[in-house]
């Protein structure tokens, strides 16, 4: 299987998220097709992309896909300008959020689990893979300045899929001392719930201790004590 593949390339575990690969393969290129045309807009409000033929604008659009492209960890940051808050860009809950949470019929409010890692009680990190890798493709319309509708198939994106998917590996496995990618992840979906008015996962209650039949006892004799006290204390 090319996930286990990919993890014995990169000397890391993690398990493989079977549904969240039923819910992309299960609609294929519609859900694809979905995804980015979601994504175009946020894209162009988020890099500032403009829609317009002027020479100082084309110019500028091309300069803006040139930077991002040119270090796919920008994508990735909260902070582009200080290089700061990796895998916490505003894209990605922008993202995940207009995808799986906008509405009540969203994916995300329908099938719960395929977007919940039960591990961390997070986001599935494939959510993320999958919204950085189409942020490129938007991206990579605005190469020559003005916007070019490219299709986004599984064949032209497995490696831009791929190359994301090992900085985010390879981020996890440097930073796994601190827990940063279980934190962010769980903050990204309790950021999307709550927008989707979602509630939380009931509290589980655990084991319960009952009363024993010495304790039935014993407090039916405290009553007992009780009322003759109270009886004493009449007289």
């Amino acid at each position: 299987m090319a996930w286990n593949a990919a993890c014995r390339a990169n000397r890391v575990k993690i398990e493989y998220d079977e549904d969240a690969y039923k819910l992309i393969t299960s609609r294929g290129s519609n859900l694809r097709s979905e995804l980015k045309n979601l994504m175009q807009p946020l894209v162009e409000a988020e890099y500032g992309f403009v829609n317009e033929k002027t020479p100082d604008t084309i110019k500028s659009n091309a300069a803006l896909a040139l930077a991002v492209l040119t270090n796919r960890k920008t994508l990735t940051y909260k902070d582009r300008q200080q290089c700061k808050g990796a895998f916490e860009a505003d894209i990605i809950m922008k993202g995940m959020i207009k995808w799986c949470y906008d509405k009540k019929g969203s994916m995300g409010i329908r099938y719960p689990s395929y977007f919940k890692d039960e591990e961390t009680g997070g986001a599935t990190l494939g959510i993320i893979i999958a919204l950085l890798t189409v942020t490129e493709a938007c991206v990579m319309e605005w190469t020559s300045g003005t916007r070019l509708f490219m299709k986004f198939n599984k064949e032209q994106y497995a490696a831009v899929f791929q190359a994301h998917y090992d900085l985010l590996v390879r981020f996890h496995e440097g930073t796994k001392h601190a827990g940063i990618v279980a934190r962010i992840c769980k903050r990204l979906l309790k950021h999307a719930r709550r927008h989707a008015s979602v509630p939380d996962d009931p509290i589980a209650l655990g084991s319960i201790e009952h009363f024993t039949t010495d304790e039935f006892t014993a407090a039916a004799a405290e009553w007992e004590y009780r009322e003759s006290e109270s009886e004493d204390d009449g007289m």
